[in-house]
């Protein structure tokens, strides 16, 4: 039948050519007019034991490879590709990150605890990518806690302070976080949960010849 044969090409066509073309073959013929549930199992029995390396290492390369490497882990359902896919959220190219949390949303529960744990990541585009999959999961948070890690990494600011103090926590780690706009943003939400008072030690006035600095913006 027409699973068979396409068992049968996919694997000696990925057998026949270098491992970059063979991402973008596993991301076409996951495209075959095959039921549902049927074309994936077809699909995972005829991949080799070679193909799935290349294809998370293919999450590192260049742009159009990396995107169909993400596009095709998705569809396999592998969750071996849960931590490779986290990582590929911090890929320099946005359409690779899009397409890596769109992949990752395809996993459901399966990705779930990961993306939880990339909410509080330090990379800031991993936590957003891990909050942007989510959203596109039927999941809700579970805790207030939950909640604000979410909100936070998903730049909902306005869920962030209507949850007050819950949030606080999840704000005050973006006080660390490499990016300056970022920091200011986490001093600015503070302001507003808890009282000016007790974060405007946080700021220092630039000093006159020392330049535009983090330091003197922002409290180490």
């Amino acid at each position: 039948g027409p699973a068979s044969r396409l068992a049968d090409t996919v694997s000696f066509s990925l057998a026949a050519v270098p491992w970059n073309a063979s991402v973008v073959l596993v991301g076409r013929w996951l495209q075959h007019d095959i039921p549902g549930s049927r074309k994936k199992d077809v699909v995972r029995r005829a991949l080799t034991p070679r193909v799935f390396e290349p294809l998370a290492q293919a999450l590192e390369g260049d742009d159009f490879v990396a995107s169909a490497a993400a596009d095709a882990l998705g569809k396999l359902g592998d969750a071996r590709a849960v931590g490779p896919l986290v990582r590929a959220l911090a890929h320099d190219s946005r359409g690779v990150r899009i397409s890596a949390s769109v992949a990752l949303a395809r996993f459901g529960d399966t990705a779930i605890g990961s993306l939880l744990q990339a909410l509080t990541d330090r990379n800031g585009a991993i936590r957003a990518g891990a909050a942007s999959a989510l959203e596109q999961m039927p999941w809700q948070p579970s805790t207030p806690e939950e909640d604000a890690a979410y909100s936070v990494a998903g730049g909902k600011w306005d869920r962030v302070i209507a949850l007050g103090q819950a949030a606080e926590g999840a704000v005050t780690a973006l006080l660390k976080d490499p990016d300056l706009d970022t920091r200011l943003l986490a001093v600015g939400c503070l302001e507003i949960i808890g009282g000016s008072k007790r974060w405007s030690g946080w700021f220092r006035p630039a000093a006159k010849d020392d330049g535009d600095t983090d330091q003197n913006r922002l409290g180490a």
